[in-house]
């Protein structure tokens, strides 16, 4: 055989391999930002072997940073035909088509990258349901035999991706499940007493008619202190009106001292300009005694009625002064001293 023969027939092994290959393989296509259309998606039952159970496409982008309430809440996807199998387990569907989400919350392991040589590229990861069923989910992603769709890198991106979703979204729940613990907790332990305020309602009305009444009767008590302190301000008015007419006749009396001291002194020196003493200036010193004594008199008479009104005037104001100032506070601190709890 000529070494060209022999060529000729490696070569043909070579594209016949290749050619199987990649007629064996449905590649799918995409990109991060269009979406993956993925050729298989793999699902087996705990143990068992996984089987191709359908195909569809997902946004990259839409894992990374999500924008629904569907994104938020599972891995989307785009199906060529409705879940079924052992996919519609792990999945939730929603909208009109083919679209559903699998559920962050029942991922039971992160997800994992793979980059096999010469097979697809996947993602792989246990999927646990609320019936406690396991899935052992595969995504081959799309295959090019001379190039790429997807990197490494951007494979690893998507995998990190769903585990940050995972734990955003069980967190979550531990949250709500702690939450829902606690309130449980207290409405075991309020739910009697509130069993028993319910049976004893006609006492709880019975006790808001007495509080309503004991409302009345302080708002009326109110009402008298206010029209006390009113007739108290009136009384101390008039006292302080009082005592300033005594002050003024303080005054008066004190000018009238001061008028008589000055006549005393000129009746003095008329006295010592008459010299030896006559009849005539006898006469005249006793009407100048009599004047005298008179005003003394008088101004004696002024002074102890002023003594005596005005100690009285002064406690007078200072007795209203004070009950004035604690009116409020006493009178209706006493009023509240009558009711009793309830």
């Amino acid at each position: 055989m000529t070494a060209c023969a022999k060529f000729s027939r490696t070569e043909k092994k070579v594209k016949s391999k290749a050619t199987t290959k990649a007629s064996t393989k449905n590649s799918g296509d995409g990109s991060w930002s269009s979406g993956f259309n993925c050729p298989e998606i793999k699902v087996g039952a705990g143990s068992a072997e996984q089987k191709v159970e359908a195909s569809g496409k997902f946004y990259a982008e839409r894992v990374i940073s999500p924008i629904t309430a569907e994104e938020k809440l599972g891995w989307v996807w785009e199906l060529k035909a409705k879940a079924a199998g052992n996919l519609a387990k792990i999945c939730v569907a929603f909208g009109s088509g083919n679209s559903c989400y699998i559920p962050y919350r029942w991922v039971t392991s992160d997800f994992s990258y793979t980059n096999p040589s010469g097979d697809y590229k996947y993602l792989q990861g246990w999927i646990t349901n609320d019936s406690n069923e396991s899935y052992h989910l595969r995504i081959n992603l799309p295959y090019s035999t001379l190039s790429y769709y997807i990197s490494d890198d951007e494979g690893r991106r998507i995998a990190n991706g769903i585990a940050t979703n995972r734990t955003s979204n069980q967190g979550t729940i531990l949250t709500k499940k702690t939450s829902a613990t606690t309130n449980a907790s207290n409405y075991a332990t309020k739910k009697p007493l509130y069993d028993a305020s319910i049976a004893s309602g006609s006492n709880i009305d019975a006790a808001k008619q007495a509080a309503n009444t004991k409302l009345t009767a302080l708002g009326e008590s109110i009402k008298t202190q206010q029209a006390l302190q009113q007739t108290a301000l009136t009384e101390y008015n008039t006292l302080n009106s009082s005592a300033q007419e005594s002050a003024n006749k303080l005054k008066t009396i004190t000018s009238t001292l001061n008028s008589l001291a000055s006549q005393l002194e000129a009746n003095q020196k008329t006295l010592q300009s008459l010299g030896t003493s006559t009849t005539a200036n006898d006469d005249q010193l006793l009407v100048l005694k009599t004047q005298v004594d008179n005003s003394l008199s008088a101004f004696n008479n002024e002074v102890d009625v002023l003594k005596a009104d005005v100690p009285q005037h002064s406690t007078d104001i200072n007795s209203a002064v004070t009950a004035n100032t604690n009116l409020n506070t006493a009178g209706v601190q006493s009023e509240l001293g009558k009711f009793t709890p309830f």
